[in-house]
């Protein structure tokens, strides 16, 4: 794991109108068990011991649907942010097989072909072809049209050993960098073009 210094959650609740004890809806804290639970158990990032505690309360009491009250769902909201806002420190190339990279609105496919340390790794980019099961549909606007469904755009990967490999490295803020684009670590190749840039 990379040498960054997390700083404790602050577990107190603060409310001029609340006192922390009252109870909140069933699924209160379903937003934040469903973000943290993919990178806990899927993507295995790093927890503090403190944060292991609070996850567990977290799923404790939406797996076992208990009773929630204002106090934990803020306390579950912190953790979530905070895991979000440190989320490249927490990341081990070890855990994945893709990395992304972000070409601003565009994302480009890469695996991973050698975890050199756990702060370099060496990638390769995937060929890629859209499939065509998938009708985009445009109207007029912009500079040629206007693509209205491209979220629903599909791509077919493929592992190309002739691709060159490339080098990368994480910087300080956690994340890998492909020169000045940021790469992220994920479990599947991503692409996505952007018609409307």
């Amino acid at each position: 794991m990379t040498k960054f210094k997390y700083e404790k959650i602050d577990t107190t609740f603060k409310s001029k109108n609340y006192t922390g004890d009252e109870i909140v809806v069933k699924d209160a804290m379903k937003y934040e068990y469903e973000f943290l639970k993919d990178h806990i158990e899927i993507g295995k990032i790093y927890l503090t011991e403190q944060e292991k505690k609070i996850w567990s309360m977290v799923k404790d009491h939406v797996v076992n649907e208990k009773q929630t009250t204002l106090k934990q769902s803020d306390l579950a909201g912190k953790l979530k942010k905070y895991i979000e806002d440190t989320m490249g420190h927490r990341k081990s190339p070890k855990n994945y097989g893709y990395a992304n990279e972000s070409g601003y609105s565009d994302m480009y496919p890469y695996e991973i072909v050698k975890v050199v340390s756990e702060n370099t790794i060496e990638i390769r980019p995937m060929d890629t072809e859209r499939d065509d099961s998938v009708e985009l549909k445009w109207v007029s606007g912009g500079f040629a049209g206007h693509c209205v469904n491209q979220g629903q755009q599909k791509w077919f990967y493929k592992s190309n050993p002739d691709n060159p490999v490339r080098r990368i490295r994480r910087r300080k803020d956690g994340y890998f960098y492909n020169t000045c684009n940021r790469v992220y670590l994920e479990q599947e190749p991503r692409k996505f073009h952007d018609y409307n840039f």
